[in-house]
C-alpha cells in the first residue's frame, strides 16, 4: 500500500527533514520517491532507517556515476533524486557513524552549493524585477505580476539569507 504526502522542504532545516523521514520508517512507511514536495511511501515493516540528503546542484567535479559509487561503497542506497537533492537511506546500525557529512567542512559545502544554485537561478528574476518590469506599464495585469514577482523575490532572498546563516554557523564550528 502506498501513501502520498505533500510537504514543503526548507533546505536550511535538513535535520528536521531527516527526522520526519526516519519517523515515517518507524511507523512502517519506507520512502520510495520525492518529487516537487510530494513524498511517496510504501507500507513496510516498522524499522529504524537512517536517511541522509545531499544537494549536488548543477553537477560537480566528478561524474554522477562516480558520485553514486562513493555513496554505494559507504553502504548508502539511493532512494530518490529531486531538484538537485539526492535522498539516501541505510539501515540503522549501532556503533557506526551513519552520517554522510561527518565534518563541518563538507556540511558547509552543501550550503555553499545551495547558495550558489539559488543565486544563479535567481539572476533572471532579479534582472527582471530591476530592469524589465519597471519599464513595462502597458500590461493588463501589471500590478498582479508585480505583486507575484515581488513575493517570489522576497521568498528567494529569505532562502538565501537563511542558507547563508546556516553556512556561517557550520563554518564557525570548524576547528583545524
Amino acid at each position: 500500500m502506498k501513501k502520498s504526502m505533500i510537504r514543503w522542504f526548507y533546505p536550511w532545516k535538513i535535520d528536521k527533514e531527516k527526522e520526519f523521514l526516519e519517523k515515517q520508517s518507524l511507523d512502517g512507511y519506507r520512502l520510495v520517491k520525492v518529487a516537487f514536495g510530494r513524498y511517496i511511501f510504501e507500507k513496510d515493516i516498522p524499522q529504524k532507517l537512517i536517511y541522509q540528503m545531499d544537494f549536488r546542484g548543477l553537477g560537480g567535479k566528478i561524474s554522477e556515476a562516480e558520485y553514486m559509487q562513493i555513496y554505494e561503497d559507504a553502504g548508502w542506497k539511493l532512494i530518490s533524486k529531486a531538484n538537485g537533492w539526492y535522498y539516501f537511506c541505510q539501515e540503522y546500525a549501532e556503533k557506526l557513524d551513519l552520517t554522510i557529512f561527518n565534518d563541518n567542512d563538507s556540511k558547509s559545502r552543501v550550503y555553499l552549493r545551495l547558495i550558489s544554485f539559488l543565486l544563479l537561478t535567481g539572476f533572471p528574476l532579479y534582472f527582471s524585477m530591476i530592469f524589465i518590469l519597471p519599464r513595462i506599464d502597458h500590461l493588463n495585469y501589471y500590478f498582479l505580476i508585480l505583486v507575484i514577482m515581488s513575493v517570489i523575490t522576497v521568498l528567494h532572498l529569505v532562502a538565501i539569507l537563511r542558507l547563508l546563516n546556516m553556512y556561517k554557523k557550520v563554518r564557525s564550528h570548524i576547528h583545524e
